[in-house]
């Protein structure tokens, strides 16, 4: 539930999500493999966000705006529709991102961040300027997550609260919901265990009287590599488990999974490049039959420029190709179907600057239907 989860650039967009330009492997299934299972806030996300505070910081950008622009006639319309603003402040930090429809504001978002330019406080604010959503983020003497507050208005619906063991590693989670914060009663507890190489053994959810749930239990190599997963339910029966092999550099390249009666019945291949970035994703069943199939084509820059994706007896269904500047950027996506024929495009313009200013959307017969235009202000 915690909007810290997300980062921050998916938070500006998400809101046009819907009608900004997907490729097929946005739809595709996201085959999560279990090695990477985590119990925090993902360092990957916190990469991303502190990526992209920098990148606002290196362009000292104060503001940016984006309108859409239907076209009609084969040109776009002189007047467009304000979709969103987002302010920044010197640091690189959002302030506010305000949300638009029919160029009135729809919702507006507040965003608070202590010295460490890390997110506390965030606030949702309708389009009559009322505060009906609040979350907060609490952090101890050790700059850790010692819980986690949502509020609706003026009351509390939703908390978490964390605790740590001497090596700062998370050993309990008690989730509240509106119910159970005034009577201090807990919806559910976890509980992890670590051995001595700090590695995850165990993930244990309680109900509030101590009931076990469910258990989740994890085995390791000795180079680290996280070789099995097992899921109990709550009378200690095994539901199911997951074994991760033939690693190389750190990925697994065969993943099975196996029912409550030790059945296999899926298994994952995958290929990745010398640089550890996944080329092929094979999805067959207990039988060894292909269910799906993705292959993802990167140049000599680390560009990704094709995704394909194939599905059992029906064969190919689709594919991506992307167009890059010399910058690594972007330039112009294309979604192809089943019969190798153009879904739609998209094609983004880049300024001197290197920031997106423009984004024009096409459709099945290559005719532009509407583009997104961003304006930037800046620090002086």
């Amino acid at each position: 539930m915690a909007f810290f989860l997300f980062s921050m650039k998916n938070r500006l967009v998400g809101f046009i999500a819907l009608i900004t330009l997907n490729g097929c492997n946005a739809v595709d299934e996201n085959i999560d493999n279990d090695g990477q299972a985590e119990v925090s806030v993902s360092e990957v996300e916190i990469e991303e966000e502190d990526t992209y505070r920098k990148f606002v910081l290196k362009n000292r950008i104060e503001t940016k705006k984006a309108s859409a622009f239907q076209y009609k006639f084969g040109e776009p319309i002189e007047q467009g529709i304000l979709v969103y603003e987002t302010n920044y402040d010197r640091k690189g930090n959002i302030l506010d991102s305000i949300v638009y429809k029919a160029n009135e504001i729809s919702f507006h978002e507040k965003y608070t961040y202590n010295e460490k330019n890390e997110l506390i406080i965030r606030v949702l604010i309708d389009s009559l300027g009322v505060e009906v959503q609040k979350s907060e983020r609490l952090l101890n003497d050790k700059g850790l997550e010692s819980g986690f507050v949502m509020y609706h208005r003026d009351s509390i619906y939703y908390q978490q609260q964390r605790e740590y063991n001497e090596k700062d590693e998370l050993i309990r989670l008690t989730e509240f919901d509106a119910s159970g914060v005034n009577e201090g009663i807990s919806k559910l507890v976890s509980e992890y265990a670590y051995n001595e190489k700090g590695e995850l053994l165990s993930q244990t959810e309680l109900n509030n009287s101590g009931t076990i749930l469910s258990k989740v239990s994890y085995t390791y190599d000795s180079e680290g590599n996280k070789i099995s997963i097992a899921n109990y339910n709550s009378l200690g029966d095994l539901q199911g488990k997951t074994l991760l092999k033939a690693y190389e550099n750190g990925n697994s390249k065969l993943i099975e999974k196996y029912d409550a009666f030790d059945s296999l019945y899926a298994f994952y291949k995958y290929e990745y490049n010398s640089d550890g970035v996944e080329t092929k994703n094979v999805i067959l069943n207990g039988i060894g039959q292909v269910i799906r199939q993705s292959n993802t084509t990167i140049d000599e820059n680390g560009n990704k420029i094709l995704f394909e994706i194939y599905e059992g007896e029906v064969g190919f269904l689709g594919k991506d190709e992307v167009k890059y500047n010399q910058n690594g950027q972007e330039t112009e996506l294309t979604v192809f179907d089943s019969k190798n024929k153009q879904v739609k495009r998209k094609v983004t313009v880049y300024s001197e600057k290197g920031l997106v200013s423009k984004e024009v959307n096409y459709n099945k017969i290559d005719e532009p239907i509407y583009q997104f235009v961003y304006a930037y202000t800046y620090f002086k």
